[in-house]
């Protein structure tokens, strides 16, 4: 048909049907690269899925997520971040997480599934913007399946997925985006990603700065000014919305205070070496081996991409790439910050997503020096196969803990016998607001968290230091006061003061109480055993286990499960 319509109707027919057919074409190659496209954002979400939900949503909650669930719930009830507990970061997760706390219900427990599940939403979709992100650097579905699938072989960031909440997984969710957009030109967009990435946690301000670095050098010459305040515009956005609604709710010298003053002059780590301090990171990283082999192998990858753009292009044409000034730039910032000021496996979180990038990179690279289209499928292939063994590695080490003992159902235990304990009286925490969480009760004091100098900070900002804090917790008379979390040299003086008082040190199952007079006689009518060392759960005195639920059933049905 075609050769007779060009014979039929002249020479001017031929052009015009070799263009129909090129648009054609073009049509169909842009529809099959969606395809692929979607087809692998389809794949490694569902292997995040099957990695995550290795863990469960009843893992033990911890101190440091206990703080981020009793901001959210006391936000959810129209108490500000940081009037509710002193937490000396930005105010993100818990406005996060205030959200599914609202739509919870009033038992604890619940309000803890629902922001767990909400941050577990929130991993999914970092896991999906790695995806697209080394999708977008190294222009291969194979090299972006690669990525994603060898993220979730992180163990600490799965743990969190649904054991959180943890505010480092929606700020790698924030930063990802921002180095995307910024990787399309979209200035203010990435511009409020990286605003949003700072909000959940402060040493991620380098994204906000970048943003405003990748608008002024990637814009034409007329524009760069233009674009550098396009994206502060945007990076400023979402930090002035968060203020806006700290001063209208009463609060902004909180804010103020807590987010940005406390972390400049009032924060107090544990002393160490310089060798302890650099030693520091690898040892962190070893905890998990597979965490340390992906990225080890990840970041090898990501230098030999840039070192192969160097010996076929110009230096200063491959430093000006996306790859080096948005990419390996931010990742050189983020090891600077850990070299300054790093703790414990969450600080790793931030500098996890660049390896696997650099594996996808790389990949992408081989793929676009290969003759063949068949070898360039091969390598890929290849780099989806290790990503594959690594996942099937996590699949196998990554699993929820048997006993109930180191699990929520064993907090809950503990958080019954505190709850019979305290009756209607009040309960003052010093240290780990997770009693507080799971018996659904409030503090009247901010200052639950007490490490990294908050208690040298609320001593001194306390009429009477020491003992004008010991005058405020004993004027609530508290029949209980938890001290959890709490280890520094602040806390034994506190111990010896709370003794003086009358109170005696107990144990309901590993939480660590002080106990008063009437609270230990009351111990015998509600039926809690009051032990001298800590139990791996918490008892009756007939040395059963207490319902694992808030509020208790009655005493006389509690003698045990």
């Amino acid at each position: 048909m075609a050769y007779l319509s060009d014979s039929a109707t002249g020479s001017d027919a031929a052009p015009d049907s070799a263009r129909a057919h090129g648009w054609r074409q073009d049509a169909l190659d842009w529809l099959g690269q969606r395809r692929r496209a979607l087809l692998g954002g389809l794949a490694v979400t569902v292997a995040a899925v099957a990695l995550f939900t290795r863990f469960s949503v009843d893992m033990l909650l911890s101190r440091d997520e206990a703080i981020y669930v009793y901001g959210s719930i006391r936000f959810a009830h129209g108490v500000a971040p940081y009037a509710s507990i002193f937490d000396p970061k930005t105010p993100g997760a818990t406005l996060l997480g205030g959200f599914a706390a609202h739509l919870a219900t009033l038992q604890p427990s619940s309000a803890l599934h629902a922001i767990r599940a909400e941050f577990f939403v929130v991993a999914l979709l970092a896991v999906l913007a790695v995806y697209v992100l080394a999708l977008e650097l190294s222009g291969s579905v194979g090299g972006a399946i690669t990525a994603g699938v060898a993220f979730c072989c992180y163990t600490r960031f799965a743990q969190d997925a649904l054991g959180g909440p943890d505010p480092k997984t929606a700020g790698v969710l924030f930063m990802v985006l921002c180095m995307w957009l910024l990787v399309r030109r979209r200035w203010f967009a990435g511009g409020v990603m990286g605003g949003l990435a700072f909000l959940f946690w402060q040493p991620l301000m380098w994204f906000p700065l970048i943003a405003v670095v990748a608008a002024a050098v990637y814009s034409a010459p007329h524009r760069r000014r233009r674009g550098a305040l396009v994206a502060a515009g945007g990076a400023a956005a979402p930090v002035a919305v968060v203020a806006i609604y700290f001063a209208l709710a009463g609060a902004f010298s909180d804010f103020v205070r807590t987010a940005f003053i406390f972390p400049l002059v009032g924060t107090v780590r544990a002393p160490e070496t310089l060798g302890q301090h650099l030693t520091r990171i690898p040892g962190v990283l070893w905890v998990y081996p597979l965490t340390a082999a992906v990225f080890c192998v990840g970041t090898a990858c990501l230098v030999l991409a840039v070192v192969l753009r160097l010996r076929s292009a110009p230096a200063r044409e491959v430093l000006m790439t996306p790859l080096v000034l948005i990419v390996a730039a931010t990742f050189v910032l983020n090891l600077l910050y850990a070299l300054y000021d790093f703790q414990w496996t969450p600080d790793t979180l931030p500098f996890m997503p660049y390896p696997v990038l650099g594996a996808a990179v790389l990949i992408g690279e081989l793929q676009g020096r290969v003759a063949s289209v068949a070898v360039g499928r091969v390598v890929a292939a290849a780099g989806v196969v290790l990503a594959l063994v690594g996942a099937s590695v996590a699949w196998a080490q990554y699993q929820t803990p048997t006993s109930k003992a180191r699990n929520l159902s064993g907090q809950l235990s503990s958080a019954c016998g505190l709850s019979r304990l305290v009756g209607t009286g009040s309960f003052v925490e010093l240290g780990d607001p997770t009693q507080l969480v799971l018996t659904g009760r409030t503090s009247t004091s901010p200052f639950i968290y007490l490490d990294a100098g908050v208690d040298q900070w609320k001593v001194d900002h306390t009429a009477g230091g020491l003992q004008g804090w010991l005058h405020e917790i004993l004027a609530q008379h508290p029949p209980v006061i938890g001290l959890d979390g709490w280890y520094t040299p602040i806390t034994p003086r506190m111990k010896l003061l709370l003794r003086k008082a009358g109170y005696v040190h107990r144990f309901i199952g590993p939480w660590r109480v002080f106990i008063a007079p009437a609270a230990r006689l009351r111990s015998r009518a509600v039926n809690v055993l009051l032990s001298t060392h800590p139990t791996p759960i918490a008892l009756t005195r007939q040395h059963r286990r207490l319902p694992a639920q808030v509020p208790c059933p009655p005493t006389s049905s509690a003698q045990g499960r």
